[in-house]
């Protein structure tokens, strides 16, 4: 606040004050020389004793006349992300180190890579200097990655959320063991890539996906709770990623998979206009890093208009990004409209968990690989059950059994 306001709220009272008190004063005062000479004394004497006050609280010193509105002028507590910068800075981080993202639910996703011996000196006096408002809760969940130690932090304030993940250190580039990848697999022509879905909302299910050996491509929804730190995760264990860009689906499909759309509902919509559209996948992208193409969750009935397929594949064109078809509807025009747009671009050949069953899901595990023989290449695209997850990582041998190497969806792309 400047001094010019102040001054002239100053210049309102003494005038209101100055009023006040001539309505109390007898007319002879007012008219009588002498009087009005006293009177004037009297007057520049209560504006030198507002002024030594005034001054006084400027000078942060005890005041009477502005005490009242010195309380009222108070500068509000900081906010929760204003204290996690301030905290994580006074412990040797300063902002301009971090990768931090706000989202559109107003989530601070901070990373933060830290030797080991750093993080058991800072993690405690984090946790304290963050403690001290009574309302916050602190969440924290460890996460094991071959050598590599993630800590979550999960902040919740009384209006504002904040995810910190904390690496440890690096891994290597390529996780990848040799033992699965043998030279038989490296010269086989048949091609199966496999693509888990719906990822973000849990840490979990990306441990288990980075510990299964073989290359597998990841989708992630855009503003699930985890997106950012999913995505650096698999990609610093080299996994390739997607964004899973939710499109609406026909009337009363998916009826029990509203869970993971964005927590606001956010899809791209049949009523949406071109720049909506546009503006949605614009800010989608930014919720995921190191995306390298897209494709579709639900969208039955998005993907069988063509007009808005064609707006929202151009958009991805303009970004270099390659299009997969989830063929959510056997009308689905996007992955010939991909094609006839000169966009790499390919489809789903095989649903692994419609039915999550262990038993049925090795089912359709052995027919993509078998689709993958007979035709040269095949797509399937499961979910982070636990079931897929467990029948994929005891059945790693079936690829070498039925001639087919695993490739990330960006091979099979055309």
């Amino acid at each position: 606040m400047t001094l010019k306001p102040l001054s002239g709220c100053l210049t309102r009272k003494l005038v209101i004050f100055t009023h006040k008190i001539t309505l109390f004063l007898p007319k002879i005062l007012i008219n009588s020389p002498s009087k009005r000479l006293i009177f004037g004394l009297v007057f520049l004497s209560l504006i030198s004793i507002i002024g030594l006050d005034y001054l006084a609280y400027k000078q942060g010193k005890q005041a009477y006349f502005f005490s009242s509105r010195a309380a009222s002028l108070k500068t509000s507590p900081p906010s929760l992300f204003e204290e996690i910068f301030t905290s994580l800075e006074k412990l040797g981080l300063p902002k301009s180190s971090l990768q931090h993202h706000l989202d559109k639910q107003r989530v601070l996703h901070l990373l933060i890579n830290l030797p080991d011996k750093n993080y058991s000196t800072l993690a405690p006096k984090l946790k304290h200097s963050l403690s001290q408002n009574s309302k916050r809760k602190i969440k924290i969940e460890a996460h094991q990655l071959g050598t590599t130690q993630y800590y979550l932090w999960t902040i919740t304030g009384e209006k504002d959320t904040a995810s910190l993940l904390f690496q440890l250190n690096r891994p290597k580039p390529s996780p990848l063991p040799q033992k699965l990848i043998t030279s038989k697999q490296l010269s086989s022509k048949n091609k199966v890539a496999i693509i888990i879905d719906d990822l973000g909302n849990s840490l979990q299910a990306i441990d288990a996906i980075c510990n299964l050996g073989f290359p597998v491509t990841v989708s992630i929804l855009p503003y699930s709770l985890f997106a950012p730190e999913t995505a650096q995760i698999a990609h610093q264990h080299g996994l390739e990623i997607l964004l899973h860009l939710p499109l609406e689906p026909l009337p009363g499909n998916h009826p029990n998979n509203n869970s993971l759309l964005t927590p606001n509902g956010g899809m791209i919509t049949a009523q949406m206009k071109e720049p909506e559209i546009i503006a949605f996948i614009d800010d989608a992208l930014r919720q995921v890093p190191h995306v390298v193409g897209v494709n579709n969750h639900q969208g039955s009935l998005i993907t069988a208009n063509p007009k808005i397929m064609k707006i929202i594949l151009l958009e991805l064109q303009k970004r270099g990004l390659f299009f997969v078809d989830s063929r959510t509807t056997s009308q689905s025009v996007a992955y010939q409209m991909a094609r006839s747009l000169g966009l790499p671009t390919t489809y789903r050949k095989i649903f692994l968990d419609n039915e999550v069953n262990s038993a049925q899901i090795k089912d359709q595990l052995v027919k993509l690989l078998q689709r993958g023989r007979r035709e040269g290449w095949a797509v399937a695209i499961g979910h982070p059950w636990a079931e897929t997850l467990s029948v994929l990582k005891e059945n790693r041998h079936l690829f070498s059994a039925y001639d087919c190497q695993p490739v990330f969806v960006s091979e099979l792309v055309h």
